[in-house]
């Protein structure tokens, strides 16, 4: 069973990558470091709800869905 984190990086590489854009454009657009960036989308970093949706914004989702598998 997968947890809540590896759905969470899971969609949001998805989303990055359906976009075309990279780890670092992302990183600089919202102001964080593309290395924090990447453990979350590893599901190593257990990232804040504020942080959650301000990547959902981003990437114009809610932030549920990136909860879902």
């Amino acid at each position: 069973m997968k947890s809540s984190l590896n759905y969470i990086g899971c969609n949001l590489r998805k989303l990055r990558k359906k976009m075309d854009l990279s780890i670092f454009t992302v990183a600089n657009d919202l102001q964080m470091s593309a290395h924090y960036l990447g453990t979350i989308e590893r599901a190593k970093a257990n990232p804040s709800i504020k942080m959650l949706d301000r990547l959902a914004d981003y990437y114009h989702v809610s932030t549920k869905s990136l909860f879902e598998g």
